[in-house]
């Protein structure tokens, strides 16, 4: 179907016809430090399944990506996180974290965004995480655990580093990475990239079966790092869109 726009100008109003746009299926977080190490065709494969799929075999797809826990991985996490939030705005049990860069399916999303109009009689949940350190990283999946999208499952005491398989959260859920992060180097930060190891954080991260990879910076941002020259060899550790394609197209990680 076709919607009428209106446009209005300084001499005339002009009236144009345009086709509905369709509906947004996944939502991917991402931020500016995030590349793609995938197609977009790969995005869609890993996100929606063939596109020629049965409607059983779909709905195998139909699924939010959410790397969750339900413990605190560190004393940052409990001291920070958890304990930050008052057991009187959300029982313990109900908390959850997770890396913030996700994928929610439409129907997860709309429940995330509709919780204070359908369960909370219009009050907002996130004034709870005011105290709460990286609050992206527990808002999402505490309140798909308070809607029981994210559960522990039988038999589970909890969900954590030892939790196997990625239905272990829910069968709603696959409990998975979509963002490669290194960090082994620091609890508080992952590593940082740039065009001068980007090839092979390519190759670890499709080898861990992520779909984005973070974060890249600039040589000039680092301590010791480079200024931006665009005479340099470097140029600052920019790598052009050409450049990345072709490596990711063609796999050519040498």
């Amino acid at each position: 179907s076709e919607t009428s726009t209106k446009v209005e100008g300084s001499e005339s109003t002009v009236y144009c016809e345009q086709e509905d746009i369709p509906p947004v299926d996944r939502f991917i977080f991402v931020s500016e430090s995030c590349l793609p190490v995938t197609t977009l065709e790969e995005v869609e494969l890993a996100t929606f399944g063939p596109r020629n799929a049965s409607e059983s075999s779909a709905a195998l797809y139909d699924k939010s990506w959410v790397n969750a826990r339900s413990t605190p991985n560190n004393g940052y996490s409990r001291q920070l996180q958890w304990d930050a939030i008052r057991t009187d705005n959300i029982p313990h049990n109900f908390i959850w974290k997770a890396d913030q860069w996700m994928v929610l399916n439409r129907s997860h999303a709309d429940a995330v965004a509709s919780l204070p109009t359908k369960h909370l009689n219009g009050r907002q949940l996130w004034p709870a995480f005011r105290k709460c350190r990286a609050s992206d990283e527990i808002y999402f999946p505490t309140v798909l655990s308070i809607l029981g999208i994210i559960s522990r499952q039988d038999g589970e005491a909890q969900v954590d580093d030892t939790s196997k398989g990625e239905s272990c959260a829910g069968s709603e859920v696959r409990r998975r990475r979509i963002t490669y992060c290194d960090w082994s180097q620091s609890a508080k930060n992952p590593a940082s990239f740039t065009s001068r190891d980007w090839k092979g954080v390519v190759v670890k991260a499709r080898g861990d079966g992520c779909l984005f990879a973070r974060k890249f910076v600039l040589l000039s941002s680092l301590p010791g790092g480079v200024y931006k020259n665009p005479h340099s060899i470097d140029n600052d550790g920019t790598v052009s869109v050409d450049d990345w394609i072709t490596v990711v197209k063609q796999k050519q990680f040498g």
